[in-house]
């Protein structure tokens, strides 16, 4: 079995290509073949990775990164692969590791309104969106609890989707006597007298870590401290303009920048203190590295392992928002308070208690409960995600033919798309398949000030969303679409189907000849209601909200609703949109079009108030001071419906429409 990895570039001495390695070698021992996608390669090629570096098109580097994604699909396209996974943001990933902090948030929070529109920013987000989205699959490998908050915040992305990993520190960080008196040729070899202090910098990304900050602050030190601080940066990455800063705070004589080494460890021990003040940083496993081998930290909240600083109490974090004037006086009393801390023991003895070395081990456990439980082939121009236990097609090498012989029960057919029903291994499902809509029909639905159903994505991706927050609805089976024109796109929907279920458009016309006990009409009542508030809560309109798209389970062999086990289930999803907050007037059509279908039924005003007040969660006086007009055009809606329905002759379960009003 193959595993796909892609990433940017590759050199020895990033965190993120460590983590890389750790991962792609954990997978190797487990029996898959690695199959690694790259720019760049610097260092030692590991011989067991099929390593292909592709060539660099573009002149920016955004533009590289969007035409690497593009060729990467190509591969995808010729080979099956178990599993995608990617350590930089870029589409058809079924895994990204998130190894970078959510830049929206640090637009939105560091930068101007106008710079998310330049040609850079318009590119990190959208691939950024490829991977985060609510309606997107791709699973998460997170390495910070502040992250996943972060990109939560901006996407909406759902707890389902998130694995957080543990860090993952080698062995050699660790502190021991051996080590610690071994790398006294450091200090011998840069001149630094025992009771100099060293001040360590280690990373690449030298911005995003602050770099500038700790050149300010070291130039800010009382001469008579300065004279006896050495500055030693250790990363990759362009020096000129710290250059430049460091000639003109003259600290020429005070600051080594040495690229990026294999012996860090070795400065670690060495080392007096870490300076690390980073702007935005997801993880910062160097600061781990840091407290492990007795190194005391000074860095920012920024930082998403900046909790373990304050957890082992092995150095101080800076609180946000940043402060160059309190940065330069923490940096001297640390400095001046080195000798009587125990910042040094303190991260020894928290090295001791915690481990963490089974990061590698742990992903990889995550990677292979994905390709047992799901088979996904995604590329620019098709997709295909199949539940490995559950869909007839699995074995099939074109799904999208099997489909199309598939015989059964038709419940719907249109020009362009048709609904069936089948048994396969006896089981039941559903079946949607979508052949495209024509440009005419387009044209016809934009006339008619409507959003055209163009194929089974949008429903895939809304049911998804449903089910990761726990929403009763259709299990999916299988779905996929191919096709580079929409509007010629071949797509179909495979779901379970609902054993024991009946709509509540003929539960309620049932009530007709015999009304259940009150309470339990007054329970069903509330458990819509309770489902349609759940449903535009996280950001669904559903644009067909009738009763007969709400299912409801039966009790075992009878005609009754099981009210000891109640579930309401919601369906027929293809019209449906993905927000992160549905628009007031999306509130209304949904809302409006479910009383509309319940205005024909025996419900009273009574049960309608009731749904009211469960739905906005309130009494129902303060929701008629407050909401007053939200219901009223609820009410305008639901009329506006009758009056087409009475003019068009509807019958809604065998019942000819009858002008009623409720509200």
């Amino acid at each position: 079995m193959r595993i796909a990895f892609c990433l940017f570039k590759y050199f020895p001495y990033g965190g993120l290509q460590r983590d890389f390695c750790g991962i792609a070698l954990a997978c190797l021992n487990a029996g898959y073949q690695i199959d690694v996608f790259t720019l760049e390669w610097h260092g030692q090629i590991i011989p067991a990775f099929n390593l292909n570096i592709l060539p660099k098109r573009g002149i920016s580097n955004h533009q590289v990164y969007r035409n690497f994604s593009d060729d990467v699909s190509q591969h995808l396209e010729r080979q099956d692969y178990q599993a995608v996974i990617g350590f930089n943001k870029m589409p058809y990933l079924d895994i990204y590791y998130a190894a970078d902090s959510c830049y929206y948030h640090y637009l939105t929070s560091q930068r101007p309104y106008w710079y998310r529109f330049l040609p850079r920013s318009v590119s990190l987000l959208a691939s950024e969106r490829e991977i985060f989205s609510a309606h997107q699959t791709t699973q998460i490998l997170a390495i910070a609890k502040d992250q996943v908050q972060e990109y939560q915040a901006s996407y909406a992305t759902p707890d389902s989707r998130f694995e957080l990993l543990p860090p993952w520190i080698k062995s050699n960080r660790f502190y021991t006597v051996e080590k610690k008196r071994e790398s006294q040729h450091i200090r011998q070899q840069f001149k630094i007298a025992k009771d100099d202090w060293l001040i360590l910098a280690v990373g690449s990304g030298f911005r995003s870590k602050g770099l500038d900050r700790s050149l300010d602050a070291l130039a800010s030190l009382p001469t008579s401290i300065l004279k006896k601080t050495h500055f030693i940066i250790i990363g990759e990455d362009k020096f000129n303009v710290y250059q430049r800063q460091i000639k003109k705070l003259h600290l020429m004589a005070n600051v080594h920048y040495l690229g990026g080494r294999n012996d860090v460890p070795d400065f670690l021990f060495a080392a007096d203190l870490l300076l690390h003040p980073a702007r935005n940083e997801s993880a910062g496993i160097v600061l781990l590295e840091a407290i492990v081998a007795g190194l005391p930290v000074l860095t920012t909240k920024s930082c998403g392992y900046a909790d373990y600083v304050s957890k082992s109490n092995a150095g101080v974090v800076l609180d946000l928002p940043f402060s160059q004037y309190i940065l330069n006086q923490t940096l001297l009393k640390m400095l001046r308070g080195l000798s009587h801390q125990a910042w040094s023991k303190n991260g020894i003895q928290f090295g001791l208690k915690n481990h963490f070395d089974q990061m590698p081990d742990i992903a990889r456990q995550h990677i292979e409960s994905y390709i047992h439980n799901y088979q996904v082939k995604q590329t620019r121009n098709y997709f295909v995600w199949q539940s490995r236990t559950l869909s007839p097609c699995i074995h099939h090498n074109d799904p999208f033919q099997m489909v199309e012989t598939i015989q059964g029960e038709i419940f719907r057919q249109v020009k362009h798309r048709k609904t069936l029903r089948f048994i396969s291994n006896g089981e039941a499902f559903f079946l949607k398949i979508h052949h495209g809509i024509g440009l005419r029909e387009c044209l016809k639905a934009v006339i008619q000030a409507q959003l055209p159903v163009i194929g089974a994505k949008t429903e895939f991706q809304v049911l998804c969303h449903l089910v990761r927050h726990q929403v009763p609805t259709l299990q999916i089976v299988a779905s996929g679409w191919r096709g580079k024109n929409p509007l010629k796109q071949q797509s179909f929907l495979m779901t379970q189907e609902l054993a024991g279920v009946d709509s509540l458009e003929n539960i309620l016309a049932k009530w007709e000849q015999q009304k259940p006990k009150i309470h339990h009409q007054y329970q069903l009542i509330k458990a819509i209601a309770q489902l349609t508030k759940r449903i535009h809560e996280i950001g669904v309109n559903h644009r067909d909200y009738y009763s007969c798209h709400l299912l409801a389970n039966m009790k075992p062999g009878a005609c009754e609703i099981d009210f000891e086990n109640l579930k309401i289930y919601v369906l027929d999803l293809h019209r449906a949109q993905l927000r992160q907050k549905v628009p007031h007037r999306w509130l209304i059509k949904d809302l409006g079009s479910l009383l509309f279908s319940l205005l024909n039924t025996v419900l009273t005003k009574k049960h309608w108030l009731y749904f009211i007040k469960h739905y906005e969660d309130r009494p129902l006086r303060k929701i008629f001071i407050d909401h007053t007009k939200l219901w009223d055009q609820v009410a305008k809606r639901a009329d506006k419906l009758q009056k087409k329905a009475i003019r068009k002759k509807i019958t809604i379960a065998g019942k000819p429409y009858e002008r009623r009003v409720l509200v």
